[in-house]
């Protein structure tokens, strides 16, 4: 399946509408959001189709359908975390589209819910000032980011990831770095780039939108 430049919308099951994140499942199928199409698309490992979730071009936030998704992590084996930006939710799937459960979130724009190595959820609020929260799997609020002086301060924050540490490490995009924090201290014990200074050479990033540790 060919999937078409990332604003480029379409009703059909080829043409993506603003596709966001390719995320490996353990079943070796590939998750795709498809935010404009309202949908989540099931690869293979080749790249081909193998399964639409939701309905192409209709925004609901019911069983069946999708508003807005964007992201799809896995959730186990055979469950998906599908972040939903309009209602604010995420919706747990099975691999056939049932929607299982849908838990609200606290972010006003959320971003790319994922679980933890410690079987937590994290999700980003992709907005200015912005937020990381962390949550169970029954929705309820266990630990929240969200400096508010001039240095800390988030702009848009699109993903934060569990590491086996414990630590949380998030992409803060329009301040062009990437951040370590401990939960325990709230304290930055990483960063990578440097704040409010966009570039390509080492050292530097400029809207930095995804990461992924290497295991």
């Amino acid at each position: 399946m060919a999937l078409r430049p990332a604003r480029e919308a379409g009703p059909g099951p080829g043409p993506a509408g603003h596709p966001d994140d390719l995320i490996p499942l353990p079943s070796g199928l590939l998750a795709v959001a498809d935010i404009r199409n309202c949908r989540v698309l099931l690869l293979t490992g080749e790249g081909k189709l193998f399964r639409i979730l939701g309905q192409t071009g209709v925004c609901r936030n019911t069983p069946g359908f999708f508003n807005k998704p964007n992201g799809a992590f896995p959730l186990g084996q055979d469950r998906l975390l599908v972040t939903e930006i309009v209602g604010r939710d995420v919706a747990i799937m099975d691999l056939k589209g049932k929607r299982l459960k849908t838990l609200p979130l606290p972010a006003r724009y959320p971003s790319d819910t994922n679980l933890t190595p410690w079987g937590t959820l994290l999700v980003a609020d992709w907005s200015s000032p912005g937020a990381i929260y962390e949550l169970d799997l029954q929705g309820r609020l266990l630990w929240r980011y969200a400096p508010t002086d001039p240095e800390g301060r988030l702009d848009h924050p699109s993903v934060a990831v569990g590491l086996a540490n414990g630590l949380v490490v998030l992409t803060d995009d329009r301040r062009h770095r990437v951040l370590v924090v401990d939960r325990r201290s709230h304290r930055v014990v990483f960063q990578y780039g440097k704040t409010d200074t966009p570039g390509t050479e080492p050292g530097r990033l400029r809207f930095p939108d995804g990461l992924d540790p290497i295991r």
